[in-house]
């Protein structure tokens, strides 16, 4: 649905803190562990599953705020946290791999590579899923559409492979319409999602005399019964959330039952240092789940960590449970020095089309460059191997056929490149 990928086709990423004009810092890695136990050795560990590996353009963000990132970690949420952080960072490409939690070995990967224009907006977002083998399972295409730097469309591509590492079937993901809605202090009121003519879900947002949200009230249109949250905000003295309360309407009687509950705490720095989930069963309150932050001297989120409470202990404790978000889980974060003063020029890019994608014999290039210059094209595969490079003559406007019988079927990327631009552009081949 558009309106869940919102943040998603946002791409928000901004600077989390500087030490001077000429330092900052990136995120170049991140751990993640559960908390496990090993039958044969008898050994609970903290084991690590997945880690992601961020790679960078000089000149290109890789900031994550900890606002930002404290949604990532939102507990009521099922989504990969690693797809989310690869989804809403400007890279230019990052590996996330997945390790078997006890022997410790690979057993798949994804490869996630960003294409931008010149004023750094993410055009394209390639996520390509690999097996231990290296075949791959299915590759995604994000494609959006700006004016300037406001997002006007956005296109989701699906392609899956068969064992051999065939294209074997695609689809193609629109989502709802939605419109927006603002009160008159500019803020937004509501927001409405459409299925056909009819309206799917409406999100209501209500302020307090300080603008900030006190309610959103969530209507459920989808189903034959009408679904109703209301979720309530209350703030400390700084306008930092300290409690957010949600509640489920229930048509027999008429009235918002409770549904769960988050309390959060922050430390001496006012960073977010506690969020305490807490559930209604039983007609009380339930304490559930803890997620801890941790944090560096330079206010940079190092560890996320999550445990859970012991009613018999009256204690936090780490928990293994089948259920994976009843697991204890460990985020790691890792970051490296970046200096803006030797960021070499951002080259222009290069509007470049391919046709037809998927291809099978030929694809055809055609681009529009700045001025008459020389160019090389490039062909590699998702790992970044070499399969044809070639030179050619000065030109402005290029049309050329290329033939690409002899490759395999699979998701391949074509580059072309000047002495002052260059751009990437995936294509599938399918046979």
């Amino acid at each position: 649905m558009l309106l869940i990928r919102t943040s998603i086709l946002a791409f928000v990423c901004v600077c989390l803190f500087s030490i001077s004009k000429a330092q900052t810092y990136k995120l170049s890695k991140v751990s993640h562990y559960r908390y496990t136990y090993n039958s044969a050795t008898a050994v609970y560990k903290m084991a690590l599953i997945d880690s992601a590996i961020y790679y960078y353009n000089d000149n290109r963000g890789g900031y994550f705020t900890n606002d930002w990132l404290y949604n990532t970690f939102n507990l009521k949420t099922y989504t990969p946290e690693f797809l989310e952080m690869n989804l809403n960072c400007k890279h230019d490409s990052a590996i996330w791999y997945n390790y078997h939690p006890i022997i410790g070995t690979i057993y798949k990967h994804n490869k996630f590579i960003q294409q931008f224009d010149l004023l750094n907006n993410v055009i394209k977002y390639t996520t390509l899923q690999l097996s231990n083998t290296g075949a791959p399972v299915y590759t995604t295409i994000d494609s959006y559409l700006y004016s300037g730097n406001i997002l006007l469309r956005g296109i989701s591509e699906y392609y899956y492979y068969n064992g051999l590492g065939q294209l074997d079937s695609a689809k193609y993901k629109y989502g709802l319409p939605s419109k927006y809605h603002y009160n008159s202090s500019g803020n937004i009121d509501s927001i409405v999602s459409y299925s056909g003519t009819k309206v799917a879900y409406v999100k209501r947002y209500v302020y307090n005399t300080n603008k900030q949200v006190v309610e959103i009230w969530d209507y459920d249109f989808s189903s034959f019964n009408i679904v109703i949250y209301k979720t309530k905000y209350a703030y400390n003295t700084l306008g930092q959330p300290i409690e957010i309360i949600k509640e489920k309407y229930d048509p027999s009687s008429t009235t918002f039952l409770n549904y769960d509950k988050k309390l959060l705490t922050y430390n001496s720095a006012n960073n977010l240092q506690h969020e305490i989930i807490i559930e209604w069963k039983n007609n009380a309150w339930d304490t559930f789940r803890r997620m801890t932050y941790q944090y560096n001297n330079l206010n940079l989120i190092t560890i996320a960590e999550s445990d859970f409470w012991d009613k018999a202990k009256q204690n936090w404790v780490y928990r293994i449970d089948t259920f994976e978000k009843g697991n204890t889980h460990r985020y790691n974060f890792y970051y490296s020095a970046h200096f803006p003063s030797s960021i070499n020029k951002q080259v222009e890019n290069i509007n470049l089309t391919l046709y037809p994608n998927p291809a099978a014999d030929f694809i055809s290039v055609r681009a529009q460059l700045s001025g008459k210059h020389p160019y090389t094209i490039q062909v590699t595969d998702m790992n970044g191997r070499v399969l044809k490079t070639w030179d050619e003559p000065a030109a402005r406007t290029i049309q050329k056929q290329i033939p690409v019988a002899e490759l395999p079927a699979g998701t391949y990327l074509l580059r072309l490149r000047t002495a002052d631009a260059e751009t990437t552009e995936t294509f599938i081949i399918s046979k």
